[in-house]
């Protein structure tokens, strides 16, 4: 294992809220392929990635805002996809029970008016 890698685990740091530019779509397809080595314990292959940009943002937090459990959330959660200029959206195959659904804490969002 490179040094740099090691370093750039050991320093890495979240952040509450990203700023624009999110990566160019080359960076983000280099992140993905590295990120797709990566054991799969839940079984969860195959799975697709939906990029969520802009105003799909917004759309998508009023859908979380929808789903709140608790009315008096409803603003917070509608502010988390803003959090970042870029998301990505996992989706998984759960069988044929399920069929190709969001990944696990979005699965009870309902579809959009």
């Amino acid at each position: 294992m490179s040094v740099e890698l090691v370093e750039a685990v050991r320093t890495r740091r979240s952040a509450k809220r990203l700023t624009d530019p999110a990566p160019d779509d080359s960076t983000r397809a280099r992140l993905v392929e590295s990120a797709s080595t990566a054991p799969d314990h839940g079984r969860l292959r195959p799975w697709r990635l939906v990029l969520v940009r802009g105003a799909e943002r917004q759309a998508l937090g009023q859908a979380f805002a929808h789903a709140a459990a608790d009315p008096a959330l409803a603003d917070h959660t509608r502010s988390k996809p803003s959090r970042a200029p870029l998301l990505d959206a996992p989706f998984a195959d759960d069988g044929p029970r399920d069929g190709w659904g969001l990944a696990h804490p979005l699965t009870a969002v309902p579809p959009g008016p």
